[in-house]
């Protein structure tokens, strides 16, 4: 880590090298701080893909009624516990291991949810998929 570049001359009103007063800063030697202690890094964190597929709308194109957004806001808070590690709430469960979610609406169509599900297993992620996929 270079701290400070001190140079022969520099300006007597602010200190620093300009060139003006004999200093040259091709001849300008760098300080090294002392070498920072070496920490174990950290451990290597795996990432699992989660798609979820959940019902929003009716094949009508209607909105659910709003108890449905409770398996939504459900999944997200289970995923949110698991990923914080510092929270004293299950950081046991599934050390070293961060989740991401996708997800899309099946409408409670088995053809639409057909087309739903394999687009998170071909497309979430930018095309990386999910590794599992929740719902129904």
């Amino acid at each position: 880590v270079v701290e400070s570049l001190p140079c022969a001359d520099p300006d007597p009103d602010s200190g620093i090298n300009t060139g003006f007063y004999g200093g040259n800063w091709i001849h300008c030697e760098p300080e090294y701080s002392q070498t920072p202690p070496s920490y174990p890094p950290p451990p290597p964190f795996a990432v699992l893909r989660i798609g979820a597929l959940l019902p929003r709308q009716l094949p009508s194109g209607e909105l659910m009624h709003l108890g449905r957004a409770e398996d939504l806001t459900s999944v997200l808070m289970a995923i949110q516990e698991i990923n914080n590690k510092t929270d004293g709430v299950a950081d046991d469960l599934l050390p070293n291991t961060q989740l991401l979610l996708s997800y899309r609406d099946s409408r409670c169509d088995p053809d639409f949810g057909f087309d739903a599900a394999y687009e998170l297993l071909r497309r979430a992620f930018g095309g990386a998929g999910v590794h599992a996929l929740i719902g129904a």
